[in-house]
């Protein structure tokens, strides 16, 4: 049985993630975080084997903090690290398994493997672009997910991102040649996938060694 808690339960993420836990045979759902309800950091860590993080960054310290005390893994699908708040998630993996990742979806990490193949088979023959649509609140421009599709690709995309709306997640893209076009397109349905996507990471991290994974080491595997 995984025991896994939940930090930042009441945002629209978090409350997939208990819903998903809460019907898995095989996980627990050992505490759940809200500012506005249970918010004793030490019994998250305490009760937690894994927990599941989709708050914000300023939030992260002090989980990363509590959770090195009472050796607890994290899956973190939070964003809009800064340089500074990545480097102190890296520091913090060299004591406890960390996995993080910009987006959980299982169908964008796919994507990021066929990108890279993609890439290095068209080789420079192609140029690339990538075409990304979000919610008009989401705070980065580009988009974490729109980063790394880039970094798979060895940054070679232009990327144009887009704030309109209630869309929430859809990605585009083309190669394009002087003779041709290919094209690639995730969109993604429900916010229900992060969740499925962060259960799947927590269940694959259970009783790993310290270190910072991410999704393409579930793949990997």
């Amino acid at each position: 049985m995984y025991n896994i808690g939940v930090y930042g339960a009441n945002g629209r993420v978090g409350q997939y993630v208990i819903e998903v836990i809460s019907n898995d045979a095989k996980s627990n759902l050992s505490y759940s975080f809200s500012r506005d309800g249970n918010n004793d950091i030490t019994a998250l860590c305490q009760s937690s084997d894994i927990i599941i993080d989709f708050t914000l960054p300023a939030a992260t310290p002090i989980l990363l903090d509590t959770a090195i005390k009472h050796n607890t893994a994290i899956v973190s699908g939070v964003t809009g690290y800064t340089p500074a708040e990545y480097k102190l998630l890296a520091k913090t993996a060299q004591y406890i398994p960390i996995l993080h990742a910009a987006n959980m979806s299982i169908g964008i990490n796919l994507l990021n493997n066929l990108l890279a193949q993609t890439t290095d088979i068209l080789g420079d023959d192609f140029d690339i672009t990538i075409s990304e649509l979000h919610h008009r609140h989401k705070r980065d421009k580009p988009s974490a997910t729109a980063l790394a599709l880039n970094e798979s690709m060895h940054n070679k995309a232009e990327i144009a991102s887009l704030r309109a709306g209630g869309s929430f997640c859809e990605h585009e893209i083309k190669f394009l040649s002087q003779e041709e076009e290919i094209g690639l397109q995730h969109r993604i349905l429900s916010r229900k996938v992060f969740a499925e996507g962060a259960l799947k990471a927590a269940k694959w991290l259970h009783n790993k060694p310290a270190g910072l994974y991410n999704m393409q080491n579930i793949f990997d595997n």
